[in-house]
């Protein structure tokens, strides 16, 4: 198991340092532009916004049965960010929403992954990524080109002009 807590000036890895370092190079080929620091006391001086962790897949549902009131949200293979389970994107639009005095009706959202899936369903417009997951894809109301065809200014322009 490798846990991480994320916070406003990086991620900081708090165990399995070696394995987070192995799993990065596995899906990156190399190990630069590896960020991820190590400090087992970064808690300490602020609160964290985010926990993700790596697990075998064996262990994600032995996991999930232990903590009913977490949700984990995968991003890769054996990555998942670990959110309590009635925490997503869309609440944090509404604050925003709700501040601008807007409605969802005119709200646009561009996602890729799980993570963004009750965002993408909420607003007027919800725009999956080319290379997004499926089920993100089935949860927008369109698709753009992927990340590496500069899908979020492709789909600027179509909505905007």
């Amino acid at each position: 198991l490798v846990l991480g807590l994320t916070f406003e000036d990086g991620y900081f890895v708090y165990n399995g340092e070696d394995l987070h370092r192995e799993m990065y190079v596995k899906i990156h080929g190399s190990d630069a532009g590896y960020f991820i620091q190590v400090d087992k006391t970064r808690h300490l001086r602020s609160r964290p916004f985010s926990c993700f962790g790596h697990f075998k897949p064996e262990t994600v549902a032995a996991f999930s049965a232990a903590h009913p009131h977490l949700r984990m949200i995968p991003f890769s293979e054996t990555g998942h960010a670990i959110v309590q389970a009635h925490v997503h994107q869309a609440l944090g639009a509404q604050h925003l929403l709700d501040h601008l005095g807007r409605g969802w009706e005119n709200a646009v959202a561009i996602g890729d992954s799980e993570n963004d899936i009750e965002l993408l369903q909420a607003v007027g417009m919800g725009v999956a990524m080319g290379n997004a997951t499926a089920d993100a894809i089935a949860a927008a109301n369109m698709v753009t080109a992927p990340v590496t065809e500069d899908g979020v200014a492709v789909a600027i322009r179509q909505l905007f002009g």
